[in-house]
């Protein structure tokens, strides 16, 4: 849901989105969760809890820009990307065929939740702390180079059709020495930090990310009465080598990689990049043991399930560590206050 009452602002920004959850609640309006980080031992290893409490940020995606609709970045998730997904479960759920329209839908859906976790913006901060120093650099070089080359023969410079969705993350300035025919410096910097991850992510969801819906996906079932479990980061990018050898650092695009994503207990989306495994399948017991696995390993914090799952502990054993709980709850209950501040300066 995208506003509040009377159209006004949502700021409780849900990362898992309720309609998704809502899936794996019995009674409509709760479900069962399990904390991996906890502050005690103490703590019960499952708690039925409300959906509205659950795979949420306050003011996770919200924009501080004067003028802005605060809530834009929601709005469009759930207008271009949750309604469609949503109709086309349905059609999963009742056994419908899917068209190519429908199949699309859950491939963008499977994007956005590859990006838009808590999980995959930590992971997105360590990349570009690692990364983007060096983009940066090799750009603003390349700028200058073609800036003496228009002054050198008089040609103008050509103007970018438009704004792209990095036009205001970036800041770049042009400092001119007071000597005549001194050097300019020019300086460019950017903000880590909620507004670069938005704008990358509205970046790949336009234009990457359509390499998902050309991919030959299939519905896949778990074996006997078996139970997929959600996580707060359910898109995965598997590269799986052999038993016990494998990694959750595959690529939209990259051929052998296993994509895949639960949409109800009993349905799971996967495809393996290159190849075409048909529409709907069975998964027998050891493969679905298998995926249950991966699934609840790339967990970053909760697991949900329709039903206490034994098998959920012994796979995933809990972090108790007051410290990190409470440092990871300031971090949240700060995070609001901190963005706007940095992307505001």
């Amino acid at each position: 849901m995208a506003t509040g009452d009377g159209g006004a602002p949502a700021h409780d920004n849900h990362y898992v989105p309720q309609f998704l959850l809502r899936r794996w609640s019995l009674d409509g309006n709760t479900l069962f969760a399990r904390r991996l980080l906890v502050s005690n031992a103490g703590v019960p290893e499952w708690r039925e809890r409300s959906l509205r409490g659950l795979a949420f940020q306050s003011d996770l995606y919200t924009t501080p820009a004067p003028g802005a609709v605060a809530d834009e970045f929601e709005r469009w998730v759930s207008s271009s990307f949750e309604a469609p997904a949503s109709k086309a479960i349905d059609k999963v759920v009742l056994g419908e065929r899917l068209m190519r329209e429908d199949w699309q839908s859950l491939s963008r859906l499977f994007a956005l939740q590859d990006l838009r976790t808590p999980a995959s913006f930590f992971a997105q901060m360590e990349r570009w702390d690692r990364e983007l120093p060096g983009v940066i650099e090799a750009t603003t070089k390349r700028a200058i180079q073609e800036l003496e080359d228009a002054r050198k023969t008089g040609r103008p410079l050509r103007t970018p059709a438009g704004q792209n969705h990095f036009s205001k993350v970036f800041e770049v300035s042009v400092e001119r020495s007071s000597d005549p025919g001194g050097e300019a410096f020019v300086r460019t910097g950017v903000t880590l930090g909620r507004r670069f991850w938005l704008a990358s992510i509205r970046h790949l969801l336009t234009g990457a990310a359509e390499v998902l819906t050309e991919h030959k996906w299939t519905v896949a079932e778990p074996a006997d009465r078996g139970e997929w479990p959600l996580t707060d980061h359910p898109a995965l990018k598997l590269n799986y080598y052999g038993p016990g050898k494998y990694d959750f650092g595959g690529g939209w695009g990259v051929r052998r990689t296993d994509l895949m994503m639960p949409l109800t207990p009993r349905h799971l989306l996967m495809t393996e990049v290159g190849k075409d495994a048909g529409r709907k399948v069975v998964l027998t017991q050891e493969q679905t043991d298998r995926v249950r696995r991966f699934l609840v390993e790339r967990a970053h914090r909760w697991v949900f399930t329709s039903r206490q799952l034994d098998w959920v502990v012994g796979v995933r054993p809990r972090l108790v560590d007051a410290e990190q709980f409470e440092r990871e709850a300031e971090m949240w209950a700060r995070w609001d206050e901190d963005q706007t501040e940095a992307e505001m300066s």
